[in-house]
């Protein structure tokens, strides 16, 4: 949301600001400047002479006329009117049937665009149909997409499945990067070249980082393991006893631990999705000043919850000993080789988080109570 409104086209000084439940602007009414709505609901069947930025938590929809750009996110939202500049919106499921001017940049769960656009039109989304016109280039990234309507000139997109229906006019090249082939029908118009591409391997600065930061991670772990076996003997044999005696004890603190410490990104999309303006503008405002004190409380715990048990599961699988260091670097050795088998790698990064915080968070309800 924050890179459409960086995007938007600068605003006249000129500025309207609306906020409440509903809002509506009725026909023959004008508004004569730019107009910053937040709302449940938004209809605008009159005329706006400027911008229109919008913050629709329901429902946006526009019959009217809107001289100037629409930049905004709203969970539903329809276009039918008029846009003489730029549509950049986000949202779930967005529908665009009217006529916009320039070019219309979209975020959604669900795409249409089935209007007359007259620029480009570049769309990130899950489902896509575009049966209307499209005046240049059509871009972006879908899971299914299906054109059937007129492109001015060229299709550049990466999608896993592309279907050309028989209504389909593409003026200049279609190229789509996946890997099967697209499905078109015989009827349709490619005036250019069909070029398919096979995917893009992972990004290597993508594969380095996740690799540099799962070292570190695990020096991390290594460290407060022997730092533990070294000074915290006692408090390490009493959490693995802990785990030992009570695992289902544990994994019920753990899950409500993991739960506590993602509410920063929960409560906000909660409220996005079913809340008022007023409440969403608190939830994400809060959520953006307790999400990085809540990353670091769960990787602290989690690297500190995971040594007692890696050493509960060592105990648990073998008899085999080597002293406290020796055992405890073999298991971990092993854990981070089990990691990368397919399936039971992805159950141990699933428990391990749950018994980590349970373990991390054992004392927090005596502690509670004595404050």
């Amino acid at each position: 949301m924050a890179a459409l409104l960086l995007t938007a086209a600068s605003a006249p000084e000129a500025l309207q600001t609306v906020s409440g439940d509903i809002y509506i602007l009725p026909e023959n009414e004008v508004v004569g400047e730019n107009l910053y709505v937040s709302a449940s609901v938004v209809r605008i069947h009159g005329t706006i002479e400027g911008d229109l930025m919008v913050l629709a938590t329901s429902r946006f929809h526009v019959t009217g006329s809107v001289e100037g750009d629409v930049v905004g996110f709203a969970r539903a939202a329809s276009i039918e009117g008029t846009v003489g500049g730029s549509v950049r919106l986000a949202g779930v499921d967005l529908d665009v049937s009217g006529k916009v001017g320039g070019e219309v940049a979209v975020l959604a769960r669900d795409a249409v665009l089935g209007g007359e656009i007259g620029g480009d039109a570049l769309v990130w989304a899950i489902r896509l149909l575009t049966d209307g016109g499209l005046g240049r280039d059509l871009g972006g990234r879908t899971l299914h997409a299906t054109i059937d309507g007129r492109v001015g000139r060229d299709v550049e997109m990466t999608i896993d499945h592309l279907r050309v229906g028989p209504g389909a006019a593409v003026g200049g090249d279609l190229g789509y990067r996946s890997a099967d082939d697209a499905e078109i029908d015989p009827g349709a118009t490619i005036g250019g070249t069909l070029v398919r591409r096979a995917p893009l391997s992972p990004d290597i600065w993508l594969r380095a980082g996740r690799l540099l930061g799962g070292l570190v991670i695990f020096l991390l772990f290594m460290a407060m393991g022997l730092l533990a076996i070294r000074f915290r003997p006692g408090w390490l044999h009493a959490c693995v006893e802990r785990v030992r005696r009570r695992p289902a004890g544990i994994v019920v603190r753990g899950v409500v631990a993991l739960l506590i410490l993602t509410l920063p990104l929960t409560v906000p999309a909660l409220a996005i999705w079913a809340g008022p303006p007023g409440v969403v503008m608190a939830a994400v405002i809060a959520g953006l000043v307790c999400l990085i004190p809540a990353f670091l409380a769960f990787l602290l715990a989690f690297i500190s919850g995971s040594v007692p048990v890696i050493v509960w599961a060592w105990g648990l699988v073998t008899r085999f000993r080597m002293g406290p260091y020796g055992s405890f670097v073999a298991a971990a050795l092993v854990f981070v080789i089990l990691l990368q088998v397919p399936y039971v790698g992805g159950v141990l990064a699933t428990v391990l988080p749950v018994l980590a915080l349970g373990v991390a968070f054992r004392n927090l309800p005596q502690r509670w109570r004595r404050v």
